[in-house]
């Protein structure tokens, strides 16, 4: 919410069928609306999102993302997300390196 309307969604719905490298996975999906995409408010629901499957013990998520969208994929490809080799449109990231990426920075020494 951003003043008091709805800007973006982010969900993870577990896979029921086992991800290739035996971890327990779930389909990533986040939508912003176009008028306040580059505002960091993706990033921020995906960073709700790494949370709240990381507690439920989801270790790797798929993220499909469109070839045409490059500035996603190089973002993505930041976060340790590696192409499906079948599907170069489907990515799969880590959940614990999803976690570091998008973590707030903690000062040296601080708490």
């Amino acid at each position: 919410m951003l003043g008091g309307r709805p800007v973006g969604i982010v969900r993870w719905i577990r896979s029921t069928r086992p991800d290739p490298h035996g971890e327990s996975s779930a389909e990533l999906a986040i939508e912003v609306i176009d008028a306040e995409q580059r505002q960091g408010i993706g990033r921020l629901l995906l960073a709700r999102a790494v949370r709240s499957a990381i507690a439920a013990g989801v270790e790797c998520l798929h993220a499909h993302i469109a070839g045409g969208h490059r500035s996603m994929i190089r973002r993505v490809v930041e976060y340790g997300g590696v192409p499906d080799r079948a599907d170069p449109d489907l990515f799969r990231l880590c959940t614990a390196e999803l976690y570091r990426a998008t973590s707030p920075a903690r000062p040296a020494g601080g708490h």
